[in-house]
């Protein structure tokens, strides 16, 4: 029984750092990249928003 509580105890920390480490890449590349594109493709952007 204490093996599983341990078990669940990595796979809740697993999950953890997973969560903030997907954060901390979006912030750092997905917002970067998204406001890149925006500058490159104007035109693309502004089309979207209106369909």
């Amino acid at each position: 029984m204490a093996d599983d509580f341990g078990y669940m105890v990595v796979a809740l920390a697993d999950l953890t750092v997973s969560i903030a480490a997907v954060a901390v890449f979006i912030k750092l590349v997905g917002v970067p990249a998204i406001k890149l594109a925006q500058k490159l493709l104007p035109g693309r952007h502004s089309e979207a928003q209106k369909s």
